[in-house]
């Protein structure tokens, strides 16, 4: 029997942005906040690590998009992990939505765009390394 492949977070999440994200979406629903927990849970993923994350998929959308880092606002960190990881998706759907009309493209091809980025990719190795480390 082969092993079930763990999903990595942050691709998950960036993957997912368009949907848990709707356009207009100014503050946390319930499909949000359990689109996700799905997330965090599959990937094994804590808080801090997620937040880790996402910081790199706001760097990734970025440079995907060949936006100006310096132009773009920083979001605010909130006291409880949970509402600023949930604040933090928002601000992440609005982002993509911004990237893909800065570079005249769809969410779907920044998001791939984003992927392929290294700050992306560097964020998935080391989760990969743990799995392993964990499983054998």
């Amino acid at each position: 029997m082969s092993e079930i492949e763990t999903p990595e977070f942050a691709p998950s999440v960036l993957r997912s942005l368009p949907v848990l994200v709707p356009a207009g979406m100014t503050s946390a629903d319930l499909a949000l906040e359990l689109g996700l927990t799905a997330h965090l849970q599959a990937a094994g993923v804590d808080l801090d690590e997620a937040a880790r994350q996402l910081w790199a998929v706001r760097q990734g959308l970025l440079e995907a998009a060949d936006m100006d880092t310096s132009l773009e606002p920083i979001p605010f960190r909130s006291r409880s992990e949970r509402l600023g990881l949930l604040n933090m998706v928002i601000y992440l759907g609005d982002l993509l939505a911004r990237a893909a009309a800065t570079s005249a493209s769809t969410r779907e091809s920044v998001v791939e765009r984003a992927l392929d980025r290294p700050v992306v990719q560097a964020v998935r190795a080391p989760v990969a390394e743990r799995r392993q480390l964990r499983s054998s």
